[in-house]
Formats: C-alpha cells, structure tokens, sequence
C-alpha cells in the first residue's frame, strides 16, 4: 500500500508531440508550449519574460486559417500544465500559437483583443 501511494504521488512522463516556440519582438517574453497527444497534455514553460504590467498575457492556437481559440492567461511565474480533451488536437500538424496582451483576466470578447506579441508555428516532434 505504502509502494502504491509513492508511486501516485510520482509525475506521470510527459512526451512531448508538439512544440511551438513563441518568442516577443517587442518585449523579453520567451515561451515554449508542449503538447503531449497521447496523455492530452499542454504543458507551458517560460524560458524568460515577467508577468504583465497592467492586464495578461493570453495564449491562443489556431489550426489552418480557423479563428484562434483560447488555451488561458499565462502565469509565467512556474510551468503550467493543462488538459487538453479537445477534438482538434490532432490538427496540430497545421497549427500556430500566439500570445497576446489582454485585459486583466483574459480577452472578455473570447477573441484575442490586444496587441499580438508572438507567434510561431507548431511543429511535429
């Protein structure tokens, strides 16, 4: 039993399947976004850059042309993870990630509002 509650308490791996790095031309904000497929896990990790002055900092993913969607405000204070249980994760192959600046609290209109500061493409690992 005493085995077993260790082993819970252990991380499960993570397996990255998609990568995209989002690097700022107008501030020091630097972001990796990893996506395991398998486990439908995003994990964020701020290589550097502060939270924002005033407002947020929003991460969104649009696969092809479609119209950005919204993976929540970035705290780049520790790595994030989220889950992903999404019916595009597979369109990820043809997808770009962008952060924009936001009120506080995210984009109240559910479409990114501020300034865009980055964006890159997703690429296959």
């Amino acid at each position: 039993l005493l085995t077993f509650g260790i082993w819970s308490l252990v991380p499960s791996s993570f397996d990255a399947t998609y990568q995209t790095s989002l690097v700022a031309t107008e501030t020091d904000l630097a972001v990796d976004v990893l996506v395991d497929a398998e486990s439908k896990t995003l994990r964020i990790v701020t290589k550097r850059g502060a939270a924002a002055i005033e407002g947020d900092y929003e991460l969104w993913v649009a696969i092809g042309d479609g119209a950005p969607m919204s993976l929540g405000v970035l705290d780049l204070s520790k790595v994030q993870e989220r889950t992903l249980d999404v019916p595009w994760l597979s369109g990820l192959t043809n997808a770009h990630m962008a952060i924009s600046h936001e009120p506080k609290g995210g984009s109240p209109t559910g479409a990114p509002t501020g300034p865009v500061l980055a964006v890159a493409d997703t690429i296959t690992l």
